[in-house]
Parts: structure tokens; sequence; C-alpha cells
């Protein structure tokens, strides 16, 4: 008897530690109201994904990262303005004399590019074009390329980005890298 509470204590200890909850409570997930910006303020900062957000639920799911890769690298966001800077792939110079902008940045395992558009007006926020690839993704990886040309608005305050999607149910939220 005592060999079988043992082994049912065992099996309970290692389902408890080796599952992680994949949702946390998330204390700031309202949705904004919309703020003048400049668009400068959105492009002068290399953005990092500090997770998915549910408004309803008001939790966030933080991605993870994938192994052998550096976890500072994932999950990043760069937005440029109407010229093309280094970095910028050759492809995107017929973009840029239509007045897009580029992006470019790291999945979970690949790098991502294209043109977006905004309206710092109405807060609207459009990729236009993306490449990118979902070779080798995580499931975060895959759920974040998939979620990232659904995006249709943008709020951006006090250090943090947030481009909603899901008709402003959802967001991604952004920090500082």
């Amino acid at each position: 008897m005592k060999k079988h509470i043992i082994i049912c204590l065992v099996i309970l200890a290692a389902t408890t530690t080796c599952c992680e909850k994949e949702w946390e409570k998330y204390k700031d997930c309202k949705e904004w109201e919309l703020t003048a910006l400049e668009p400068q303020v959105l492009q002068s900062i290399h953005w990092k994904l500090e997770g998915f957000v549910d408004i309803e639920n008001c939790t966030i799911k933080r991605p993870k990262c994938p192994e052998n890769w550096v976890c500072e690298d994932a999950y990043t966001f760069r937005f440029t303005g109407d010229t093309v800077s280094e970095g910028n792939p050759w492809y995107f110079t017929d973009t840029l004399a239509r007045g897009l902008k580029v992006f470019y940045g790291e999945t979970s395992s690949n790098s991502i590019s294209g043109t977006y558009e905004t309206d710092f007006e109405t807060g609207s926020f459009h990729i236009t074009t993306r490449l990118s690839t979902h070779v080798g993704e995580t499931s975060d990886g895959y759920q974040y390329c998939d979620v990232l040309p659904k995006v249709q608005h943008f709020a951006l305050q006090e250090n943090e980005l947030r481009l909603y999607y899901n008709d402003k149910k959802n967001y991604l939220l952004y920090k500082p890298k």
C-alpha cells in the first residue's frame, strides 16, 4: 500500500512540475484610447514581443523560445520610415517608391520582413506584404506569423506597443528590446 501511495505522489509531482501554465493573468489588458503620436516614436524603437493578450479574460500568453536560440533575438519587430535603410532587402525599393513603409524582425526561428501602412489619426494598422516562412517555427512562432497579417489597429503609450487583432479582442504586446 505504501508503495502505491509513493508511486502516486511521484507521478503527481512529475505532472505538476513539468507542465507550465500557458496563460497567466495580466493586470493591464483593457483597450487603450488612441493618443496623438508621431511616426518617429513607432520607428525609433526595436520592439520585443512580451505576449499574446486576451482582453476578455485579461490573460497573457508569453511566447516560448525554441531550443538553441538566443531568446533575446526571438519575436522582435522594427519599423522603418520611407527611405531604404541598412538591412532592408533590395526587393522593397519598389514599395518604398509607392510610400509604403518597411518592417523587419525575427519570429521564433526565422527572419520576417514586409511592408505596412499606419494611420496615426485613426490608429489603423495593416501589413500589406509579408515575407517569411513557417519552417522550423515553434507553436508560438506559428501563431505569431499567423496573427501578424490579421492586425488592424495599434496603440502606443509609455513604451508599450499594442497591435490589435480579432476585432480588438486580442493584441500582441511589445516593449522596447
